[in-house]
């Protein structure tokens, strides 16, 4: 049975996919992270499947989800660190939820757009407008056309998949 994965290098996003096939983005983990949920889910023997998708080169290891589990028990430091991180990506599944259910999609592609900026901590992000749709749960279309709205206004510059922004400023006001 897998257990957790450590992600070493790079950045991965990990989501669920509606049975039509529409995705939505829980988390993404990025270098020397660890993910707990699909552990979780194998050692509780939960019916829940995760996908992981790599945004860029990376090396993931597995665990042995029995080895890491007793040591979870056996040591409090590691109890503690699975904790903090598990309530780290219980916010930020919140916070993709209610963003999804709450938040205009201007608003949504602008935060997504500043979240990848601040984790790969680069203005020309490598993003093609079907990696943001999947990612935001809509149509490549719909990512397209604001995506062009904004390229009109000066706030970034589209090339064959990557995202240059030109304008954070312009981004954070939407």
């Amino acid at each position: 049975m897998r257990g957790p994965k450590i992600l070493t290098g790079g950045i991965a996003r990990l989501f669920i996919t509606a049975d039509e096939g529409r995705e939505i983005t829980l988390f993404h983990i990025v270098d020397s992270q660890l993910c707990l949920i699909s552990a979780i889910c194998s050692i509780q023997k939960l019916p829940y499947t995760f996908n992981l998708e790599f945004l860029s080169d990376s090396l993931t290891y597995y665990l042995p989800a029995e080895y890491y589990q007793q040591l979870s028990q056996e040591n409090l430091a590691v109890a503690k660190m699975n904790q903090q991180i598990l309530e780290k990506r219980l916010l930020e599944m919140i916070i993709s939820l209610s963003q999804t259910a709450f938040m205009p999609l201007p608003k949504r592609l602008a935060c997504k757009l500043s979240m990848y900026q601040e984790l790969l901590h680069s203005r020309c992000l490598p993003l093609t407008h079907e990696m943001l749709a999947k990612d935001l749960g809509v149509s490549r279309e719909t990512i397209s056309r604001l995506l062009k709205e904004w390229e009109a206004q000066g706030i970034l510059c589209l090339r064959r998949g990557q995202i240059l922004i030109l304008e954070e400023d312009m981004l954070k006001e939407f």
